[in-house]
């Protein structure tokens, strides 16, 4: 699959906003959004977004 392989060769730090030109560049034509749910419905969906828990 084109976005497991451009995820690697970021050394699996580009998101989905980085990934979409890469992408485009190698003929897949998508947008953020379906690059979005097509990368959280593998096994490679990234991280969760949450780098904090608040302290009590």
């Amino acid at each position: 699959m084109a976005i497991k392989e451009v995820h690697r060769l970021s050394r699996e730090t580009y998101g989905v906003r980085r990934m979409q030109p890469e992408l485009a560049a190698q003929g897949f034509l998508a947008g953020r959004d379906r690059i979005g749910r097509l990368r959280g419905t593998s096994k490679n969906p990234g991280e969760s977004g949450k780098m904090w828990a608040p302290q009590a």
